[in-house]
């Protein structure tokens, strides 16, 4: 496997108490870059996630992390695995190669896909999503830093997030299972007429900085 921003591997049933490494031959070719970027560019992070079902008692190792000087957890209520540090696009697919995983409790069928970046690209939906904390912000506030150039993805800028679907709406969980937070919608403008005023769905975005926007 050559390295991806994003890739996954096929659904399948994995046997319970198996390890298994999702990607041990991930490698990281610059050919499959744009123009700037090559195997010694500089990130700040990863991403490895189990989509399917998933259950709290699943886990996961990263055999080379601390070699390569890349910080590692893993979330067994969310089945996320968080790389994080600087390090070069080539020590991160290392780095992702030398990931095992293991469900512990049944056997059933999951879907395993890594990203590079801080955010959580999901195959499904086929969009990144983060949650973010930002202590006593108002919803202008978390929109704005959601919106920041820094928070881009690939060039995609970010906002908070909208649900159009059943699989926006697992995603979401997924990566937030509190279920707590800000989502892009607001009756700024019309008082109780909810819709969503952020992203592709989203009115303008002027709506939702006028009369008092309250966030869905």
């Amino acid at each position: 496997i050559t390295l991806g921003l994003a890739a996954a591997l096929p659904s399948r049933t994995y046997q319970k108490g198996s390890w298994t490494t999702p990607f041990p031959d991930l490698t990281c070719d610059a050919s499959k870059f744009g123009a700037g970027c090559s195997c010694d560019t500089v990130i700040a992070g990863a991403r490895l996630t189990v989509e399917g079902a998933y259950n709290g008692e699943d886990q996961m190792a990263c055999g080379r992390c601390d070699a390569l000087g890349i910080e590692f957890s893993f979330d067994m209520t969310s089945a996320i695995g968080r790389l994080k540090g600087a390090a070069s696009i080539e020590d991160y697919a290392a780095a992702v190669a030398s990931v095992q995983w293991r469900n512990k409790l049944d056997s059933a069928t999951r879907r395993i896909s890594y990203n590079f970046g801080n955010a959580v690209f999901d195959t499904h939906v086929r969009r990144f999503y983060e949650f973010s904390t930002c202590d006593g912000c108002s919803w202008e506030e978390a929109q704005a830093a959601c919106a920041a150039e820094s928070n881009d993805k690939l060039g995609l800028a970010g906002y908070l997030a909208t649900i159009t679907s059943d699989a926006e709406h697992r995603a979401i969980e997924h990566v937030n299972p509190s279920g707590t937070g800000y989502l892009g919608g607001s009756d700024a403008g019309e008082e109780g007429t909810w819709r969503w005023v952020t992203g592709p769905e989203g009115c303008d975005a002027s709506l939702a900085r006028t009369g008092g926007a309250r966030a869905a």
